[in-house]
């Protein structure tokens, strides 16, 4: 069973008396690994063990630590986990991933499905089984409410505790999912209005769910002051019981009049959007780094036309949570996925999920147990022109495209050692 551990210390003297702890529970680790049977039942405890001594050190000795890196086997895309909240290098404890890590994983990546289904199920018990009508006027009433509620054009319902919750942590741990600033010293000035463009798309965005719809790794304290609105297809807010659940994550429609709605709301306030949307997506094959950003030029005029601070994320990890069918342009699954994303304005890669067991499964929405690394840049002030042209556009894509190649350059090696590509624009 693998470990990875930081361990925190400011003093010399203490290093010795945490070098002993640390070896104490290695002999515990082995004793359990020796006894089968109990390791199944006690593997948690060492890890629980692991993860209290971490949190007693960052209680004594508060955020002015240095990191002190142990024996235990480390990745190197593990670095920093809290670079942005003023820390050199940051704890992470990786252990086989707890019942609760799985369960949280399979409920999310579940919700999409069941809800359609459940809508499925629910029409069928109205229509055929169903007497009184009784649940056959609840469901209209509702399908009313969902075609008519324009919540997601005006702002969103988000709910604080529902955010918060420590669901999503258990989420967050599952891969682990780390969230970062390029220059830990950079400040957001709340006085501003910002549009985040969030890179790459992947298969489903899960770093940018995790980080900025469910603040999973405390992005509200990260940037004080703001709040981001993170933007989704709008189709997604006409999905029956789904649309409730992003609703109360502040999640909005990634519409034009959406993201102007929000911005116009005035200093403070942001939206996060994914500017390769669904065609990026058809490119998210592991180890690779292709992006979607030629074609995106509405995205640039907003931010012009707000004056808005543009800024650029990039997730190392997010295109390796999934396996996809080979769909090279020019071949026949890629043809018809063009023609349904010229249509239908989406379209669905044919991918295959693994969960934390490693074994591939066509269309299984459980993703891969990869650390998602994600790298929030420097704030890029748009000068504001309310009708600008197509030079205005290219020149601000041109230094967004520039500052997001800085990313990509500075911490590929570290966090994306195995790429099998750099960073490229393609479309």
């Amino acid at each position: 069973v693998k470990r990875f551990l930081f361990v925190m210390a400011t003093e010399d003297d203490s290093k010795e008396k945490l070098l002993a702890r640390i070896a104490e529970l290695e002999a515990v680790n082995a004793k359990l690994l020796k006894d089968k049977h109990g390791f199944i039942i006690n593997s948690a405890d060492v890890y629980e063990n692991l993860k209290k001594l971490q949190d007693n050190f960052m209680e004594r000795f508060g955020k002015n630590y240095s990191a002190l890196r142990t024996g235990f086997d480390l990745q190197p895309w593990i670095k920093a986990a809290a670079q942005s909240r003023g820390l050199a290098e940051s704890a992470i404890s990786l252990a086989p991933p707890r019942r609760r890590q799985l369960v949280s994983c399979i409920i999310t990546f579940l919700l999409l499905p069941t809800s359609m289904l459940l809508t499925w199920v629910l029409l069928f018990l109205a229509i055929f089984l169903d007497k009184s009508r009784i649940l056959g006027g609840i469901l209209v009433i509702y399908f009313i409410h969902v075609y008519t509620d324009k919540s997601h054009q005006e702002g969103s319902r988000a709910l604080s505790w529902f955010k918060r919750h420590s669901f999503w942590k258990s989420l967050r741990n599952y891969f682990p999912v780390l969230l970062l600033k390029q220059n830990p010293d950079t400040v957001f000035d709340p006085k501003e209005v910002y549009m985040f463009g969030y890179h790459p798309h992947g298969i489903i965005s899960v770093g940018c769910f995790v980080n900025f719809a469910a603040d999973a790794n405390g992005v509200s304290e990260m940037f004080p002051g703001i709040t981001i609105c993170p933007a989704t297809l709008e189709a997604n807010f006409f999905i029956p019981f789904w649309r409730e659940i992003i609703l109360r994550l502040g999640v909005i429609s990634v519409g034009a009049k959406a993201l102007k709605y929000v911005l116009n709301k005035g200093p403070g306030n942001a939206v996060l959007v994914v500017p390769g949307g669904a065609a990026e997506a058809l490119d998210a094959h592991p180890g690779t780094h292709s992006l979607t950003l030629n074609r995106r030029s509405g995205f640039f005029r907003i931010a012009l036309q707000h004056g808005a601070c543009l800024v650029p994320i990039y997730s190392f990890g997010e295109n390796d949570l999934y396996e996809q069918v080979p769909n090279e342009e020019g071949s026949a699954i890629r043809n018809m996925q063009n023609v349904m994303l010229k249509y239908l304005g989406f379209a669905t890669p044919f991918f295959s999920g693994a969960g934390s067991s490693g074994a591939a499964v066509p269309m299984n929405p459980i993703p891969s147990r990869v650390p998602i690394i994600t790298i929030v840049g420097d704030p890029i002030k748009c000068p504001v022109i309310e009708n600008p042209t197509r030079e205005d556009i290219d020149k601000v894509r041109v230094l967004y495209v520039e500052k997001l190649k800085e990313i990509f350059k500075q911490f590929a090696d570290q966090y994306a050692p195995q790429r099998v590509g750099d960073l490229k624009i393609i479309k």
